[in-house]
């Protein structure tokens, strides 16, 4: 959140979305596998933040990544998804449309999912990716 300069609209391609995993997530035992999700708040234009458990922090951790950011916009509805990446280095992947994605990820069409809402949209792409996990915001 250091990254988004002061003022910036929540909507605004300036504007850090970042899902982000604990260093024990990887450990599969209860309480463990958490992350949260970190962006700028369109209602109150502060910082928002919601935090889950789940066997999504375990596939970030299991990908070596402790954290995703995600800034500017996409020309259309998209689907970010990241395979099999050697992260051994580099604890945190970045995504910005239009810039050159991280091995292992790509931006797929949205369209099929648009609209859904988000239990819709879980069961669509996990139907279109059986191996994966889904995060669906």
């Amino acid at each position: 959140m250091l990254e988004t300069a002061p003022g910036v609209d929540a909507f605004d391609p300036g504007a850090v979305l970042v899902v982000a995993s604990s260093v024990v997530a990887g450990n599969r035992a209860a309480a463990l596998p958490r992350f949260s999700v970190t962006a700028k708040s369109p209602l109150t234009n502060g910082i928002g933040e919601a935090r889950a458990e789940g066997p999504w922090a375990v596939a970030l951790a299991d990908l070596g990544l402790l954290a995703i950011v995600v800034t500017g916009r996409s020309d259309h509805p998209a689907v970010l998804v990241i395979e099999g990446a050697d992260r051994a280095t580099q604890p945190e992947a970045r995504f910005e449309p239009g810039a050159r994605l991280e091995p292992g990820a790509r931006l797929e069409p949205a369209d099929a999912v648009w609209g859904l809402d988000t239990t819709e949209t879980a069961d669509a792409l996990e139907a279109a990716h059986p191996a994966g996990h889904v995060l669906a915001i």
